[in-house]
């Protein structure tokens, strides 16, 4: 359920921006803390191939390109939050894991 707060009370529209960003920095440091083991990056490799972000989401069938967007969209998110937390760490899953 989604929270309710009165945007015109400044004190609490500041607590619920350093609440967003203290959630964010945690989601933050546990995609650091995945990357930063081999299994991990193996792992997220993995999931964006079958996300296939760069592949194009063209199919006959609407579903199924609604699906396929679906699919390049996370994929696409999951690589602004890599990047995010770490573009080194980003670039050693790539190298270790050229070819999918």
């Amino acid at each position: 359920m989604t929270e309710v707060f009165d945007s015109s009370d400044r004190k609490v529209v500041n607590k619920a921006i350093k609440s967003s960003k203290d959630r964010d920095a945690i989601l933050r440091e546990a995609l650091v803390s995945i990357m930063q083991t081999p299994s991990g990056r193996s792992w997220i490799k993995s999931l964006l191939d079958r996300c296939a972000p760069f592949r194009t989401p063209f199919s006959p069938d609407p579903i199924m390109m609604a699906r396929n967007c679906g699919e390049a969209g996370i994929g696409l998110q999951l690589i602004a939050e890599l990047h995010a937390a770490s573009t080194d760490l980003y670039l050693v899953m790539m190298k270790e894991n050229p070819n999918g």
